[in-house]
């Protein structure tokens, strides 16, 4: 993670995460990806099992995939920017 506020930015991403699966994690995958608060994996299993130790059952490394194929249109931008926003915001 990349960010001044390490802690927050944890904190929120727990608020957005624990107990979710599938699309609204990968939306926050995608929208941390954005903000550049994330980056430098070696592949997106590494990124995947990092997140599922934090973070729980997020669903399978095969659908998070599927959400995060940039071919993928079942994520909108408009959910993408609400996601955003709101890490944005993070002090």
């Amino acid at each position: 993670l990349h960010h001044d506020n390490k802690d927050a930015l944890i904190q929120k991403l727990h608020e957005l995460l624990d107990g979710k699966k599938g699309k609204l994690v990968a939306i926050v995958i995608k929208a941390l990806e954005n903000l550049s608060f994330v980056g430098g994996y070696q592949s997106r299993s590494i990124l995947y099992n990092s997140m599922k130790k934090e973070f729980g059952e997020i669903g399978s490394s095969a659908g998070l995939n599927d959400f995060l194929n940039d071919n993928n249109k079942k994520i909108t931008d408009k959910d993408l920017n609400q996601y955003i926003q709101i890490l944005q915001n993070i002090k």
